[in-house]
Formats: structure tokens, sequence, C-alpha cells
């Protein structure tokens, strides 16, 4: 198994900003992950259908709470010990918030200690009662929660409606985070290796403190942070990998298609291109848009698009068509199903020409960057 199969299953979550770069995942942890043994992913089964059937009631947080402490202490592994719940947790763990007129304290629902001496806190836990974390009604929850995490000085945490899972690191002045499915964990083979790629990173060996003060998963976490250079060649490689992909789909349509370059001129005239001018062609233009997409993403990762605008999200971003593209794939057993849709080169067609030209409409205004798509980057 290459390094790419080991952690495949991160690339498939739901991410913003970098909270864990390849390189360091690598480093940390070389091998995928291992599964749980059968009983343990069989009694969290049940506790995700107890969930289920119980979370629409009038105490869902009471539930959802239920569902946590069954992955937290019988999946995961973390003892009692090891855990704070409710009247437990420290007053240090808990922060002081002024809204408005009124002051409010902040405190978490769980707190998981990197130590059986409760010396060190790894994560502090916190259930939400909106639909959709951080999206819609749960953007207070998430805004409540990033300042929890930065008034306790702890910066790691999971916030969880019990349907998504969002590991977020907190820093001063931005945050980042992943995001789990749970409803994906025991559906198919690809949600399944994401549940043990939670276990991975949330197991007691991958929390344990490294120096005081300080889990493993946070020193892995801000060591990315310190180490972005390293994902200059990681990013290349990936690069690399896009384009030779795009190409050997091109090379394999022209060799079963008359004249598939033929609508290709010159710039200067309207003379035919040769195949090799026509190849050289090709490889710019793929190169132009991989790297377009590159930055589309990292500009979303950083909110410099409007990713949470229902209108972006449905009609324009690259990562919620990645998001539909995957689904449809899983729903229909295999990426054939693609072959018959014929939205994704037009969609990403359109988001290009919105970032160049912006849009003027009321409900959904954005500014013109003109020429350069990486202008939004600079911007």
């Amino acid at each position: 198994m290459t390094p790419n199969e080991a952690h495949a299953w991160w690339s498939r979550l739901r991410h913003q900003g970098l909270l864990l770069s390849p390189v360091v995942m690598l480093e940390r942890y070389p091998d995928a992950p291992v599964p749980a043994p059968f009983y343990a992913t069989n009694k969290l089964r049940d506790a995700a259908a107890r969930f289920t059937s119980s979370s629409d009631g009038a105490d869902s947080e009471k539930a959802t709470l239920a569902w946590v402490d069954a992955l937290l202490e019988n999946y995961l592994g973390h003892k009692p010990e090891r855990l704070a719940k409710q009247n437990d947790i420290p007053v240090k763990l808990t922060t002081t918030v002024r809204i408005g007129t009124r002051t409010e304290t902040l405190r978490p629902h769980r707190v998981v200690f990197a130590d059986a001496e409760g010396k060190t806190p790894a994560l502090l836990v916190t259930a939400d009662a909106s639909p959709q974390v951080g999206r819609g009604r749960g953007r207070t929850a998430y805004a409540r929660f990033l300042e929890l995490l930065r008034g306790t000085g702890h910066r790691l945490g999971l916030l969880t409606n019990g349907r998504q899972f969002r590991l977020v690191y907190a820093g001063l002045d931005f945050e980042s985070w992943c995001e789990w499915e749970a409803d994906r964990w025991f559906d198919d083979g690809d949600g399944y290796q994401e549940l043990s790629g939670l276990r991975l990173l949330l197991s007691p060996d991958s929390l344990k403190p490294i120096r005081e003060g300080v889990s493993g998963l946070l020193e892995a976490v801000e060591d990315s942070r310190k180490r972005q250079a390293d994902l200059s060649s990681v990013l290349r490689e990936n690069v690399r990998q896009a384009v030779e992909l795009l190409l050997d789909d091109a090379s394999s349509a022209n060799r079963t298609t008359d004249k598939l370059f033929a609508p290709l001129v010159a710039a200067d005239s309207v003379r035919p291109l040769t195949d090799a001018e026509a190849h050289e062609a090709l490889l710019q233009a793929t190169v132009r848009v991989v790297m377009r997409l590159v930055v589309c993403l990292f500009a979303e990762s950083r909110q410099l698009l409007p990713v949470n605008d229902p209108v972006y999200g449905s009609s324009y971003g690259v990562r919620s068509l990645y998001e539909m593209l995957e689904e449809a794939t899983r729903n229909e057993g295999g990426t054939h199903g693609l072959l018959d849709r014929h939205t994704a080169w037009p969609r990403l067609m359109a988001l290009f020409r919105l970032i160049h030209g912006g849009s003027a409409h009321g409900q959904f205004p954005l500014r013109a960057y003109g020429l350069s798509v990486t202008h939004i980057v600079a911007t």
C-alpha cells in the first residue's frame, strides 16, 4: 500500500484550512488505520441507531451526549479517569464572554484528557443541537465553540450534533477543521475507513502527552502549520498526477475519435495545429485548469470565496462539486455513472467567469477579480 492509499480517507473528509499536512500525517501515522474489533464496531452501530431513534425528541442534547460517550468510551477506548463530564469539568476549562449587556459562561460538555491524572486536556467536546454543524443555524454554536477554545487556551476541540463530527483547531486569528459524516461510517468501505481514521487520530495513544501540556495530536497539528513549506513537494506531485490523468483521457479519446484536435487552430491564423502543437497546447491548458482549481480550493479553505452562501455551494464551489460527484459515485457503486454527467465542466467554467467578472446580483454579490484567478489570493 502506498502512502497515498494509506490515508486516502483523509482527503475524503470536508476540510477548511490546514489541520494536518500530508507530510506530518505520514510521519506520525505511517500505516493505514487499523479497524476496530468487530464487537466494538457493532456496539457503536447500536449506539448510532439509538441516537437516530431518539435525537428528534425534546431532549436531543442528552441523546447526542449518550452517542458521544459511546464513541469516546466504548469505541475510542478512553477510560472514565480520562474523561470529565458536566460538573466534573474544571473551572479553568470554562470561559466567560460578553453578549450585548450580559455575560455568559461557556463550558464544554466533555473534556478528554491526554493522561489518566487529568493534567493535560487534549480535547474539549461540545454537543450542538443545530441540523448542520457550522452552517445555517449552526454558525452561532460554532462561533461560541471557537470562543470557548480561545478563551480557555486549549486549541483543539470536537464539535458535533451527532451527525457531523468537526475536529477544530482554533488559533488566535484563524481556525482550521476537518469533518466526518457519521451516517457514512457503517454504509460502505470508504465510510468505514473514515471511522477508522477518526479512531486513529483520537485514540488514547494519539492523544497521550508529548511534553507538558501538549498532546500528541496537538503537536502534530501545530507541526503541520510550522512546516507548510513542505507541502510544496506534495502539491507538485499531486498536480503532476492530475495533469497526467486528464491528458491520458485526452490521448485515449484521440485514438478513438477522428479529428479530435481539428477545432484547435493557431492563435495567429486559422491554420490547424499539428499533433505536436496540439499536444503542447493541451498540456498548457491542462496545467492552467488544474492550477486554477488549486487556487480556488485554497481560496475556499480560507473563506476568500463565499463558501457558506447556498448559491455558491450549489452552483459554483469546487469542494461542493467534489462532494456531489463523490456522493454520486457512492450511491451508484462506482465511477462509471459519472460518464453520463455533463454539468461539472460547465460549472467550473462558470466559476472561473464568476471570479473574473464578479456578480452584481443583489442576493449574490461578488467583486470582480479581473484577468487572473490568482488575483483572489493576493487580495
